[in-house]
């Protein structure tokens, strides 16, 4: 009996493929997160859920049409389904997990911005350019510049950060 329990084990072990998975990119991994670049001023990045590319969040101003033009339509419907950061109702689960990381605009009122935290899954009402810019550098992540560099940077809305201009030396 024994004889005939670890044959049926080898040949079942035998039979299971096991395929290894591939590990997840930094794009992937912080894909809608905001991340702060903490070796080089605490620099703010989106990167965009859509296609894992960064977007430079520069000043609240740009931050503010980075996240107007990324955004998401939805309905007031859909968006109550969504907790705020101070409710206690749990809300859509499937629905709060699929628009985890994405900015919404919720097209029935006047076009507020609202971001769907991937850490708690919860919405936050970005308001004006400088409320939207402090949610945004509360709610980043910090991120190496080595990692951040494997995250291609979108051309559409290019604005990168400015770099401090090097002092000349004289000889």
């Amino acid at each position: 009996m024994k004889y005939l329990l670890s044959i049926t084990l080898v040949l079942g072990a035998l039979t299971c493929s096991v395929t290894p998975t591939q590990a997840a990119t930094t794009a992937e991994h912080v894909s809608g997160k905001i991340v702060l670049d903490v070796e080089n001023h605490g620099e703010a990045w989106y990167v965009y859920p859509y296609n894992n590319y960064r977007y430079y969040l520069g000043r609240p101003d740009n931050a503010f049409d980075i996240m107007r033009y990324l955004s998401l339509g939805i309905t007031d419907t859909d968006l109550a389904k969504i907790p705020t950061s101070a409710d206690t109702f749990t809300g859509d689960q499937t629905l709060r997990e699929r628009l985890s990381g994405w900015i919404l605009l919720q097209v029935e009122q006047y076009g507020e911005a609202w971001y769907v935290n991937p850490a708690d899954l919860k919405r936050y009402y970005l308001g004006r350019p400088d409320d939207a810019f402090a949610i945004m550098s509360d709610l980043g992540l910090g991120i190496t510049t080595a990692d951040l560099a494997t995250i291609p940077i979108s051309a559409d809305f290019l604005i990168l950060p400015r770099r401090p201009a090097r002092s000349k030396v004289s000889p």
